[in-house]
């Protein structure tokens, strides 16, 4: 049930109703027939004790505003809004506000404290986060009046309800004071949940450990902390994965995780344990379970019983937006999808059926063009790629034609392969004569270092390759093909040599590592050539 308390300018509250800085009409108010009047003035008697005098009898201020540190700028704005330039315009009236800390900070004995101005005492300071996101309450303590929230917004209403119906409404100011049946206190309690447990007990007081040294981590800590305070109003501090206790949810980087269960949650006793097996999911999936297992929920939510497992193995082109008609550009989708898998190796996929078109590729800074990066496995299952070429003369409009193209897909493997360049002339020449052209089904590097199957790209300079004829015509590329060779020195049957290289230039030689292996397969790529 929501608790509102608007109690304030009561009748025990004393106004000298005169304008912004006026006197009292009289020197000392009495109240022989104890209804709260001054029997000569007619206004409320002033209060004698357990108040806050917040002005003078000529209206002038006694009080400062603190604002406790580490407060965003908007809470300043706030007070500076409602508090300090209403003062001004309507009363010429100036308020010090200083913040906690700084030069100017100087205790007095009337101030108006906004959060937890620690400086001041314990007793004028709480865990904000048990009024909930939308709390708050202005309140007397001692000789300061205290305002604070649950949340940024809820402190800002907070402000901006003190100045609305105590200091406006109050029309005069001289001999004002906030007394301690003047408190404004709003704090709710309609969550959906009404209470959150783990096995029967109640989860307030719980933290959230994680490795807070990886980025994915702390911030999706952060997001489940917020989620579950929004709608719950349980907060739980968040710690390093080394300070876990019993009281804990840990959240726990785990590769040994099968693909079928890449992301679980689980309960263990008294611990709530969230693994991932990739980093870059991790947000998106705790939130998914936050929403089936928390949000979603009404009344008291036992998380005892939690046993979520997602796949979160595979990245398909339509998580970003890919259309897959064969009409609309689906480039940037393409370049997203494999980025985005690429930070935690997960596979990528496109959907059986789908016919993908790529146009304009200029989506870096300054319309330069960008290659899809392909660093993970990925399986094409059979859809269609269209790259259409054919109004490319409309980009580069007959000049700077290098700026609008460029290699579509760039496959490259995680880490680097250890690689060697084979130049010297007498190798050379030898291979010349063993011969390196189709039909050749061994070549003999004589690399003894090498125990493994390598990727071997030859080189002829003096004869060019991959022309092109017509409007887009250029000179092509020294002839060049990659050819897979095992340690014997055996050609891959998946890459027969298709070149004569009668003359060499040099050899590239990168030695494969099984360990960081990518596989591309399954698609049909269709090019429509410029005009």
């Amino acid at each position: 049930m929501k608790k509102l308390f608007l109690l304030f300018l009561a009748l025990s509250l004393v106004f000298a109703l005169i304008a912004c800085g006026g006197k009292a009409p009289c020197e000392t108010c009495i109240d022989a027939d104890g209804n709260g009047k001054c029997d000569n003035c007619k206004k409320d008697m002033p209060k004698t004790a357990d108040e806050v005098l917040l002005f003078d009898e000529d209206g002038v201020p006694l009080f400062q505003i603190v604002i406790a540190k580490d407060m965003p700028v908007s809470v300043r704005q706030a007070v500076n809004t409602n508090i300090k330039m209403y003062l001004q315009r309507e009363c010429e009236l100036d308020v010090d506000v200083v913040i906690e800390g700084s030069a100017a900070d100087e205790e007095i004995e009337t101030e108006i404290l906004i959060g937890n101005v620690d400086s001041r005492g314990e007793k004028y300071s709480i865990d904000p986060h048990t009024l909930g996101l939308k709390g708050y309450y202005v309140r007397p303590i001692g000789t300061k009046l205290v305002i604070n929230a649950g949340s940024q917004d809820a402190l800002d209403s907070a402000i901006r309800l003190f100045a609305d119906e105590f200091l406006r409404d109050a029309g005069d100011l001289s001999d004002l004071a906030f007394a301690s049946s003047d408190i404004i206190e709003y704090i709710p309690d309609d969550y959906n949940v009404t209470s959150l447990k783990l096995g029967g007990t109640d989860m307030r007081g719980y933290t959230i450990s994680a490795d807070l040294t990886r980025d994915f981590y702390s911030e999706a800590a952060e997001a489940f902390r917020d989620g579950i305070y929004k709608r719950t109003g349980y907060w739980f501090d968040i710690v390093d994965l080394a300070s876990a206790a019993d009281r804990s949810i840990v959240i726990k980087h785990n590769l040994a995780l099968e693909d079928s269960e890449s992301f679980k949650v689980y309960a263990d006793g008294t611990q709530l344990f969230i693994e991932c097996a990739f980093d870059n999911m991790l947000s998106r999936s705790i939130e998914e379970f936050a929403a089936l297992s928390i949000y979603d929920k009404s009344g008291e939510v036992d998380l005892a019983d939690a046993d979520f497992k997602k796949d979160i193995s595979v990245v398909y082109y339509e998580d970003f937006d890919a259309v897959g008609d064969g009409r609309t550009d689906d480039f940037k989708a393409l370049y997203d999808a494999h980025t985005f898998a690429n930070i935690s190796g997960q596979t990528v996929k496109a959907t059986p059926g789908a016919t993908y078109y790529i146009f304009d590729t200029r989506i870096l800074l300054g319309g330069k063009v960008a290659s899809i990066p392909i660093r993970t496995n990925t399986d094409w299952q059979g859809a269609k790629f269209i790259i259409d070429d054919e109004n490319i003369a409309a980009y580069k409009g007959g000049m700077n034609a290098e700026m609008y193209s460029g290699q579509i897909f760039s496959v490259l493997p995680d880490k680097e392969h250890e690689s060697v360049r084979v130049n010297d002339s007498e190798t050379l020449r030898r291979l010349e004569e063993e011969g390196i052209k189709p039909g050749v089904e061994r070549i003999d590097l004589k690399l003894d270092s090498w125990d493994g199957e390598l990727m071997i790209i030859p080189y002829n300079n003096s004869h060019n390759v991959y022309r092109r004829r017509g409007y887009s015509a250029h000179s092509g590329q020294p002839m060049h093909e990659v050819i897979i060779i095992d340690s014997e020195g055996n050609v891959s049957d998946e890459t027969p040599i298709m070149f004569d290289y009668t003359n060499l230039t040099y050899i590239d030689v990168y030695k494969l590592d099984p360990t960081s292996k990518i596989t591309v397969k399954n698609a049909t790529i269709e090019t429509i050539d410029s005009h």
